[in-house]
């Protein structure tokens, strides 16, 4: 052999090692073809099909995923996986892409039966919330040992990844009672959680929080809880909803619920003499719905405050007096109210 041929024979066959070692099968293509980066004819009669191809899945949660590369005229198939986001872990005939955690290829083609050649892996969900694509490439391989004639397939799904709460609530209820209002809860189960933030708004949009409750513990079998706004805001709708916290610092929320409360604590107001003397007793009548520090307020008629009277009413009928003394001659008005709220009003002329 001349030593041009035996030079030009070598360098093929370097050639070749080259080209053969850069796309040798099962080798992870990052490019946006996948596959077809390397692979190309075929009768492209086949597909590459993944499962799950859709749905949600908590965070930071292990989801089992097959790959499968369907082709009745192929004798061996491989395949490429990228995720947007979260890790692979490898199982039987696949390993770890160049590219990181988040690509999966074949460690060698894989020999197809009945039409068909799978590969089982795991899948980490990333810890944040969101949706995650699958972009998936397989590759039907006529066994030429190049790319001429091997067919490649593409398919691309989404999985979405929601927050898997380790609480659930099975239900959640306001009520007002005596200018109060109690929020009660209950929990199915209770895993790895923290804390329950009370919050209240007024408009249903704009919340603040106004108390805490503390995690009584794990548990499978229930919980109930509650709370009680001692100072709610008074005679309007007022909506509340329940944070609860995971000691890993996620959070969700109840549905919001509402609640008309109440300020009329006193009821039936009656002041008499109506006519009395600058140094005598005006008596004062009312009856509470509940207990509670009732507030007087003495106002002449331009609504000027002259004086003001405190007393800790009883549940029902009370009846406690005032002085006049200092009072000039004049009407005036007696407004009533708790410490919660004014609520009525009366009349009364000091003078004879």
């Amino acid at each position: 052999m001349k030593r041009s041929t035996k030079i030009f024979t070598i360098f093929l066959s370097l050639y070749s090692l080259l080209i053969f070692n850069s796309h040798s099968p099962g080798e992870d293509v990052v490019g946006p073809n996948g596959c077809a980066e390397c692979h190309s004819g075929g009768t492209f009669d086949g597909s590459v099909t993944v499962t799950p191809n859709a749905g949600c899945v908590g965070i930071n949660a292990t989801l089992f995923m097959t790959v499968c590369v369907n082709d009745a005229d192929a004798i061996e198939a491989g395949f490429n996986i990228k995720a947007s986001a979260g890790t692979m872990t490898p199982g039987l005939g696949s390993r770890l892409g160049w590219g990181g955690p988040t690509i999966l290829t074949h460690s060698a083609p894989l020999l197809i039966s009945n039409g068909q050649a799978c590969w089982t892996f795991e899948w980490l969900s990333p810890m944040q919330t969101g949706t995650v694509t699958f972009d998936v490439w397989g590759n039907a391989l006529n066994d030429d040992d190049w790319f001429t004639g091997d067919a490649p397939y593409f398919v691309s799904t989404n999985i979405e990844v929601k927050i898997a709460l380790p609480v659930e609530f099975s239900s959640f209820e306001v009520s007002e009672k005596a200018g109060e209002v109690r929020l009660n809860w209950e929990i199915q189960s209770e895993k790895g959680n923290d804390q329950f933030i009370v919050e209240r708004s007024l408009d249903g949009t704009n919340f603040e929080a106004i108390g805490e409750i503390k995690s009584r513990g794990e548990t499978n079998f229930g919980h109930s809880y509650a709370f009680t706004d001692t100072s709610p805001f008074l005679e309007q709708t007022v909506y509340y909803r329940i944070q609860q916290q995971d000691i890993d610092g996620r959070f969700s929320y109840t549905d919001i619920e509402s609640v008309f409360v109440n300020s009329s604590n006193i009821k039936a107001l009656k002041v008499y003499p109506t006519k009395a003397s600058n140094s005598s007793d005006i008596n004062i009548v009312f009856t509470n719905t509940f207990a509670s520090t009732n507030v007087f307020f003495v106002v002449d008629n331009m609504g000027r405050k002259i004086s003001e009277h405190v007393f800790e009413g009883l549940k029902g009928r009370n009846e406690v007096q005032i002085r006049s003394t200092g009072l000039k001659n004049g009407m005036y008005y007696l407004l009533a109210g708790s410490d919660k709220n004014m609520v009525e009003a009366v009349g009364f002329v000091v003078g004879r």
